[in-house]
This record gives structure tokens, sequence and C-alpha cells, in this order.
């Protein structure tokens, strides 16, 4: 699902979709992900959101309105 998100262009903040799918899956796990910085559990919402089929743009190491709406 993450990559097929980032392969949409609904997010653009990691260089390539295979590269988004490793950070989510990574840090779903619960190993951290330098991506995600000090916000690990910002990181494995989003992911986990963006696998439920929500928009909310890039993952990363905050929650925003996007986030927090779906």
């Amino acid at each position: 699902m993450v990559y097929d998100y980032y392969q949409a262009g609904k997010g653009s903040n990691f260089p390539k979709p295979y590269s988004a799918m490793a950070a989510s899956a990574i840090v779903a796990t619960g190993v951290p992900v330098d991506a995600f910085g000090n916000n690990q559990l910002a990181g494995r919402l989003q992911s986990a959101v963006i696998r439920l089929g929500q928009e909310i743009g890039n993952l990363m190491d905050a929650s925003g309105p996007n986030s927090r709406t779906a």
C-alpha cells in the first residue's frame, strides 16, 4: 500500500517508492528509522493510516492536520 501510495505521487519525501515502503515496514516493527527522527510513533501511525487507505501527504516525523483528520 505504501509503495503504491508513493508511486501514485501522493507522497514525495522519499527518493523512490520502495524507500518509503521499506521505511514503513521497518518502523512498523518498532525498529527506529532515521527519516522519522525523534518521533518514531508519528511515522508508525502515519504508515498505518496510509495502509488503511487514507491520504495524508508525506510520511514524516510529525503528525500534521491531514494525519489527525485521517
